[in-house]
């Protein structure tokens, strides 16, 4: 009984031995991200953002403060449903972009944007209601069950080049006879296993503390990306999160379509934000549209200030810097003013608590 026991503790020492090696090693050669959990099921079937989320999140190039207020919102400022008196409320949706993976809560656009609108004398609130990995298919989603009871006066829909990917790997929509038809209520990636894995004793602290833990879950998660993508694209080699076929064109035309037309309905008016890949002058994908909603393209902007000298861009991980979240920002204003003004407005129905 004596050499049993004494065999199972060298199996469990020498097993705690290579799994320590092993994490001494990922953190010298491969490094991983480390972040904090983020995003849990919401009740309308796709992910949200958690509640009071409070931690950095950490990577070969940068280290921030990442928080989240009562409503899943980056930053700590909470919100009423209803706006405040004689303020342009503006909600922006989006994904990691603008979420503002990379950058501090004070430096996201969302935040930079209310500042240089209330330096051109308007008074505005600008809620940001991104969510890491959403395309414009989970937006729109959340545009109809979570944005609009918060009765935004304009909605800035983010658009990144990997939503044509994400809104076909999704299954929540199709067309149909060239009619958008919702497939499946119900897309949350990820967070059935997440979900039961927090549930661990101590896995919520080796997710945010080991390299090799988060080494295991990125390979995990990028497996589960390819397969995905392959099933949604068969007949194209589509590496990573970016590409696009004329069918996920398609699909996506129809969903940015859906999203003015909704938002219109509500007496929003939506700006379109299409935001390039890592690099001024990367290839877009945006589609053409037949609805009378403006398009900002944050190109020229972020190559101004490229330009001049600033990284946009994280080199590696591709997302806008703190300088590129300035530049966006500065990309949205006029058209912004533009709505405040009526010059910019598209026949949306006004509702009476829209400031003029």
């Amino acid at each position: 009984m004596r050499r049993i026991f004494t065999r199972i503790t060298l199996i469990l020492l020498s097993v705690a031995f290579a799994l320590c090696l092993a994490e001494v090693l990922v953190r010298l050669i491969a490094p991983q991200p480390i972040m904090p959990r983020f995003v849990e099921s919401a009740p309308w079937g796709i992910r949200k953002n958690l509640a009071y989320v409070d931690g950095f999140h950490s990577t070969p190039e940068f280290e921030y403060h990442v928080t989240t207020n009562s409503q899943g919102f980056r930053g700590q400022r909470e919100y009423d449903e209803t706006p405040p008196p004689e303020t342009l409320r503006i909600a922006v949706l989006g994904d990691s972009v603008a979420l503002g993976h990379g950058v501090a809560d004070g430096e996201t656009f969302s935040v930079r944007l209310e500042e240089m609108l209330g330096a051109r004398g308007a008074k505005a609130e600008v809620i940001n209601m991104g969510v890491s990995g959403f395309g414009t298919a989970e937006e729109l989603i959340q545009l109809r069950h979570h944005t609009l009871k918060y009765h935004p006066h304009a909605v800035v829909l983010t658009y990144f080049q990997n939503d044509q990917v994400n809104n076909a790997v999704s299954g929540l929509y199709s067309l149909v006879n060239g009619k958008l038809v919702e497939l499946s209520g119900n897309y949350q990636p990820g967070i059935f296993v997440r979900d039961r894995l927090s549930n661990v004793p101590g896995y919520d602290w080796l997710a945010q503390h080991s390299h090799l833990v988060n080494l295991a879950r990125t390979m995990v998660s990028s497996w589960v990306l390819r397969r995905s993508v392959q099933a949604a694209f068969p007949d194209k080699d589509v590496r990573g999160a970016v590409g696009s076929s004329s069918s996920s064109e398609e699909l996506t035309r129809k969903l940015l379509e859906q999203i003015v037309s909704e938002a219109c309905e509500a007496g929003a008016q939506v700006i379109l934000l299409d935001v390039p890949l890592k690099a001024a002058g990367a290839v877009d994908n945006f589609p053409s549209l037949d609805v009378p909603a403006p398009v900002v393209d944050a190109q020229p902007a972020l190559a101004a200030a490229q330009a001049s000298g600033a990284q946009v861009f994280f080199p590696v991980d591709g997302h806008p810097t703190a300088a590129g979240h300035q530049a966006i920002a500065s990309a949205l204003v006029d058209p912004l003013l533009n709505l405040t003004s009526g010059e910019g407005r598209t026949g949306c129905k006004s509702p009476s608590s829209r400031p003029r």
